[in-house]
């Protein structure tokens, strides 16, 4: 029945890749967590970078990319959704120091 519908046919699930890594810290996943509203009770911190090694699934949450950069060394592929706190001037320098390539994925849906 769902075969003949036009309709159904249409809304055909989308089909997504796998990330697949092979080593360690070959690509990491970030996003930012938007805490300017509690930075007054958490030592001024207004942002919390949340990144996941994807082969260990390890995670790790700092205030700055550059501690984790400066502690378990810059990855080769850095994924990140389309937000904008990854577009500024800063990020492409500090990705470039490392050599790190940025690939973007679209916003709310890191893994198409």
């Amino acid at each position: 029945m769902v075969k003949g519908c036009e309709i159904c046919q249409s809304r055909r699930a989308i089909v997504t890749r796998p990330i697949i890594a092979v080593h360690q810290r070959e690509l990491y996943i970030v996003d930012l967590v938007d805490f300017r509203y509690y930075s007054d009770v958490n030592d001024g911190v207004k942002w919390m970078l949340v990144m996941v090694d994807t082969l260990s699934k390890y995670m790790w949450t700092v205030p700055a990319i550059r501690t984790i950069f400066m502690t378990f060394g810059p990855s080769f592929l850095l994924h990140s959704d389309n937000g904008r706190e990854f577009c500024n001037e800063s990020i492409p320098l500090l990705l470039e120091k490392f050599q790190v390539r940025h690939v973007r994925g679209r916003a709310r849906c890191l893994w198409i």
